[in-house]
């Protein structure tokens, strides 16, 4: 796993070397099909080669960052983007150096309006005058809108499947959103 992990460390740098990718959504079409350990070992990985990252729980329906973690929810994402809390005020270490974690915060009624609000992109913003890379966990595709919606807002989206199990036609339906 962690092989793999460096191999798409290696892939996303060489896929645009005049812009490199500095932030991304991890996501898939359904849940449970890997996506959050896709994105803390891609975090991880890319953490151990030198680069400051930060890893955000956008998942603000069913988080796990901080269970990855055995972190307490607390305040995080729906905190920083309901106006409580700055970022660097709820940032968190991650268990190596280079790695910072956002936790998701208590779960809003309405996530995907906030995804949609100036304190979103300002949150953005801030994330990579900060880090090299910012990698957000979000919530399946096919779900919810939340994914989509923050794919406007970063440099690329990593579609997770799982082979054998996730439907041909529902991943092409994903990468077409």
């Amino acid at each position: 796993a962690a092989e793999c992990c460096r191999s798409i460390r290696t892939s996303l740098a060489f896929m645009s070397p005049e812009a490199p990718i500095r932030s991304m959504v991890v996501t898939s079409q359904r849940p449970r099909e890997g996506k959050t350990t896709v994105a803390v070992s891609l975090a991880l990985s890319i953490a151990i080669s030198g680069k400051r990252v930060l890893l955000i729980d956008t998942d603000l329906r069913r988080p796990r960052i901080h269970q990855v973690f055995g972190l307490p929810l607390g305040q995080g994402t729906s905190t920083v983007l309901a106006g409580q809390a700055e970022l660097a005020e709820v940032l968190q270490p991650g268990p190596t150096e280079n790695l910072s974690l956002l936790s998701a915060g208590p779960i809003p009624p309405n996530p995907s309006e906030l995804f949609h609000s100036s304190r979103f992109a300002a949150l953005v913003a801030e994330a990579h005058t900060r880090f090299d890379v910012v990698i957000f966990d979000s919530p399946p595709l096919g779900a919810v809108t939340d994914a989509a919606i923050l794919a406007h807002h970063v440099d690329g989206t990593l579609l997770v499947a799982r082979s054998g199990i996730t439907p041909t036609a529902a991943l092409r339906a994903s990468v077409r959103r």
